[in-house]
């Protein structure tokens, strides 16, 4: 609905009564409805009356399946979702509506330039935390942007608004043409796999979708405009930005884990997102605690986990992948022999190298060492290079009390996951080893194994 339709509606509408709701004025609009200011004598609203076009391209009935969706969340709520309050056709005016509680300030789209930095995180959070109710719901919103996105006129609250395509996860979608799959949503703002509706229809699978509209927002966010606005026409290069193109983040004044998020959330693969990015990524990360008692031991937890980052998917994409790989080993290497020459009572090490036999791997070696209470230990950091081009990765350890056995490389501990930098390398590195050190040090196994570790 453009700018004069909107205002057409709002002469025709303006003074009358839908349900009991007297229409005020107009708020805002967008391309399926427009949003009116309405009362119902001391009590306001905000009135969303949709497109008849759009009621003529999908029929009454999906109109309606439609709004009664949306009005299946009335009475459930999340601070940081609009409260829907009734929905239906009124025959008066002749309109399909939703009604929802009035909100003062206006959408983010329209204010994303005035939002603090140190808002950006906490916004963030509030959106993913009402995308996670809406998934305990079973439910997935499938159009999250800026658009959809109240921000209060003070700029510290957001609210997320139009629930028009919502989706029961497993049930057919009434928001679907029947026996067709077309393009629901907003091409700017969806990812790769639901631009051509070949999303996994699981939880798993629209979750995955959930975590990169919440990224390309959080894009926008960090970078004071929208995402793929340099491609916005022609319409075909949108289409190939969307699925090919990696958005450049950097904004020295947001926090790191924020940019790294936005990274993560927008990888191309829907697999890899999942991998990389977890509801818990969008909470802010909590502060490392460190101490010491008898042996050294700086407790992290994975806070790259937490973080994230993007990728594109190109026939590009190896170039990448060597020297990525050759950076990540020998930042490995060093930070071994780095956590070794800050303490003089680590254990004694004979080699650190490339692992040959399983490839990409480094290979720490422990002397046995009485005076450190250490059996000959071998340590393997394996590496996967998730996204090259986006320096997304995964590194393992193997834990091994001997080389003699075989060698089953499924006794594998994760503790690094995210996007590559040396430091945060270091600092998860040096975390596990003096885990392992620890443990191998209370349990001092007798027999050869390797070992599956459980910190605690």
């Amino acid at each position: 609905m453009d700018t004069a339709r909107a205002h057409l509606l709002e002469d025709q509408l303006k003074g009358l009564m839908i349900k009991e709701w007297t229409i005020v004025r107009l708020i805002d609009h967008g391309k399926s409805a427009a949003v009116f200011e309405a009362t119902n004598g001391a009590k306001q609203a905000a009135v969303k009356v949709f497109d008849k076009e759009l009621i003529e391209r999908f029929g009454d009935k999906t109109q309606l399946a439609r709004i009664e969706r949306e009005v299946s969340l009335k009475g459930r709520g999340h601070p940081s979702m609009v409260e829907i309050l009734d929905g239906g056709y009124d025959v008066g005016t002749k309109n399909h509506y939703i009604v929802m509680a009035f909100l003062q300030g206006s959408n983010l789209k329209k204010r994303l330039k005035d939002i603090p930095v140190e808002a950006i995180g906490g916004f963030i959070a509030d959106i993913a935390a009402c995308a996670e109710y809406l998934e305990g719901l079973g439910l997935v919103h499938r159009d999250i942007k800026p658009e959809n996105i109240q921000v209060s006129e003070d700029l510290k609250k957001v609210t997320l608004l139009d629930f028009g395509v919502l989706k029961p996860v497993k049930e057919p979608g009434v928001t679907d043409i029947e026996g067709v799959h077309p393009f629901i949503g907003t091409l700017q703002y969806s990812s790769p796999e639901f631009l051509l509706r070949e999303e996994d229809g699981t939880t798993d699978g629209w979750r995955a979708l959930t975590f990169y509209q919440i990224g390309a927002v959080l894009h926008d966010l960090i970078m004071r405009e929208p995402i793929f606005s340099e491609y916005a026409e022609p319409f075909a290069r949108l289409v190939n930005a969307v699925q090919e193109v990696t958005p450049n983040i950097q904004n020295s004044s947001v926090p790191s884990y924020l940019v790294d998020l936005a990274k993560m959330c927008l990888l191309k693969d829907p697999k890899d997102r999942l991998r990389m990015v977890s509801w818990e990524s969008f909470r802010p990360p909590k502060a490392a605690a460190s101490g010491i008692a008898g042996i050294k031991e700086r407790v992290i937890k994975r806070v790259l986990v937490e973080q994230a980052g993007s990728g594109a998917v190109t026939e590009n994409k190896p170039d990448f992948v060597k020297p990525l790989l050759e950076e990540i080993i020998t930042s490995t290497k060093d930070s071994v022999r780095r956590v070794s020459s800050e303490n003089d009572q680590f254990p004694p090490y004979a080699t650190i190298a490339r692992y040959p036999r399983k490839a990409p791997s480094v290979k720490m070696t422990f002397e046995k060492s009485e005076a450190h209470l250490m059996p000959e230990l071998s340590v393997i950091f394996c590496i996967e290079i998730v996204d090259a081009e986006a320096k997304a990765v995964a590194v393992d350890v193997c834990v091994h009390m001997s080389t003699a056995p075989p060698e089953p490389f499924e006794c594998r501990i994760p503790f690094f996951s995210g996007i590559y930098d040396p430091s945060r390398l270091h600092t998860s590195l040096e975390d596990i080893l003096y885990k392992i050190i620890d443990f191998v040090q209370r349990q001092m196994p007798q027999a050869d194994s390797w070992l599956n570790l459980e910190f605690k």
